[in-house]
């Protein structure tokens, strides 16, 4: 499957219609901030009067700014519920998914379908990347601006929480993962050292029904040194898979050796992930053996 969306000019995700409004708004207010010409975008900033409350987009080609909340800023627009839609189209369940990375990943070109509304990704990684400025690990300002963590749109109380209880924001999990492993936006395909195994720690989250779908779903987007050492093979035991994950991963990549991740996290991941409980001494053995005691 993987070559095949890795060959095709553009993919299409459909999602279901449910809430198809919610998606229309969604993709108008992304579509007005990133789409178009580099001339016609909107631009984080932030306000002059509050430097680190909540950012406003700025057009200077336009002479238009808009607000991430509900104030309507002078001179400008109020998008207030395209943000409301913004933060359900991320709390769907189709984002929790585990056979859509590679459907999201892979295709050169994609494109986000909901009934008649067509969102491009194009728009949407802009939109992300404005948000939160320079690619992992680099030092670079956005815009020539300082980065800082509120800069991004505000995420509403969800039933049942209070206005004050802190909320992380649902696209900051595995669609803001899928947003980082897109081409272009590392400059390759995937994000350097980015190993099976660590692949596998990103998208613990990831909903499958099969638990052996947690490793064999992400051989596709993994280096090919790992799609040639883990052999796609259901009659495999979880234990034994787990082991060959390890091995591979020590001796092709030395993740161990390079603090990635640390020893806990990665045996903890591959315990809970492969629900290995039972053999939680054995996998803990087995990273030992390459890394120091847990």
């Amino acid at each position: 499957m993987a070559q095949i969306y890795t060959g095709a000019s553009r993919g299409t995700a459909w999602l279901v219609r449910q809430n198809q409004e919610d998606f229309a708004q969604a993709a108008d207010l992304i579509n007005l901030l990133g789409g178009g010409s580099t001339e016609t975008r909107y631009h984080i900033r932030a306000r002059p009067q509050c430097p680190w409350g909540p950012p406003i987009w700025v057009n200077k080609a336009r002479n238009d700014k808009l607000s991430t909340d509900s104030v309507t800023l002078p001179g400008g627009t109020n998008h207030h519920l395209g943000w409301l839609a913004w933060h359900r189209l991320w709390d769907r369940t189709y984002w929790s998914r585990l056979r859509i990375i590679q459907e999201l990943i892979l295709p050169p070109e994609l494109v986000l379908v909901c009934g008649n509304v067509q969102l491009h990704w194009e728009a949407l990684s802009y939109v992300c990347s404005e948000i939160h400025g320079p690619r992992p690990g680099s030092t670079e300002k956005a815009n020539g601006e300082p980065v800082h963590p509120s800069h991004r749109p505000k995420m509403p109380p969800r039933a049942g929480e209070k206005h004050d209880e802190p909320v992380t924001p649902a696209y900051l999990g595995v669609p803001f993962r899928i947003y980082q492993r897109r081409p272009g936006v590392w400059g390759d395909r995937l994000i350097p050292s980015s190993s099976l195994f660590e692949q596998f720690i990103l998208f613990k989250d990831a909903k499958c029904t099969e638990v052996k779908d947690r490793i064999f779903g992400l051989l596709g987007i993994s280096p090919e040194s790992c799609q040639d050492s883990i052999q796609v093979d259901y009659g495999t035991s979880r234990i034994d898979l787990a082991l060959a994950v390890i091995d591979h991963d020590e001796r092709v990549h030395q993740a161990f050796r390079a603090g990635l991740s640390s020893s806990k996290t990665r045996a903890d991941s591959l315990i809970e992930g492969l629900e290995c409980q039972s053999e939680a001494q054995r996998i803990v053995a087995a990273i030992e053996a390459f890394d120091s005691p847990l």
